[in-house]
């Protein structure tokens, strides 16, 4: 509990109505946004035929047999 208090010291200092500095959007806000949609929307683009860095798929069709 001391740790998660002194950790968060911006948190319960703020006083509630205060303007929030245009820096902390933009870290929370854009960046981090960013961020979260490349690490979601990358290996979709990495391993689709989409990516122009990888060689076609030669595999037209299979089959499975048990």
């Amino acid at each position: 509990m001391f740790i998660c208090r002194n950790g968060n010291r911006y948190y319960y200092e703020k006083i509630l109505g205060n303007p929030t500095d245009k820096v902390t959007k933009f870290i929370f806000g854009t960046l981090i946004s960013t961020v979260f949609i490349l690490v979601l929307a990358g290996p979709l683009f990495l391993f689709s035929d989409y990516g122009q860095f990888i060689t076609l798929n030669p595999v037209l069709s299979g089959n499975v047999n048990v």
